[in-house]
């Protein structure tokens, strides 16, 4: 907790436009016409706490992914992690570490992610 204290990157005040901006692109991701616009090879790793509430406790992983399956993507990968919630970097969790920062600590290099924390399923994408 005391590294995301002393985070000046963290705790700052949201925004009105960031807010508008938010919402725009949750309401654009979550149309058919743009999930289908993924690769249908694009390998995906999906995660999420499995303690995490925003995602409705891994339901809402799963949600997003079937909706990606439907509109004909293929290479999908949902990994929830026992034990952790909403903010999986800052998690003290080793596998995570490991997975998603790779054992010299740089963040995985990978053409997209799509990452979800919304209960009704929204993807998020994030280039």
């Amino acid at each position: 907790m005391d590294r995301y204290i002393e985070d000046e990157l963290c705790g700052f005040t949201f925004t009105v436009n960031g807010f508008q901006t938010l919402f725009e692109l949750i309401r654009r991701l979550q149309k058919q016409e743009n999930l289908e616009k993924v690769p249908q090879n694009l390998p995906i790793l999906m995660v999420s706490g499995a303690e995490d509430p925003v995602g409705d406790y891994g339901k809402g992983v799963h949600k997003a992914c079937d909706s990606l399956k439907r509109a004909g993507v293929k290479n999908i990968t949902v990994k929830l992690y026992e034990n952790d919630r909403h903010e999986l970097l800052n998690e003290d969790d080793a596998e995570v570490a490991v997975d998603l920062q790779g054992d010299s600590g740089d963040r995985l290099r990978t053409e997209a992610f799509l990452i979800l924390n919304r209960r009704d399923g929204a993807v998020w994408q994030i280039w």
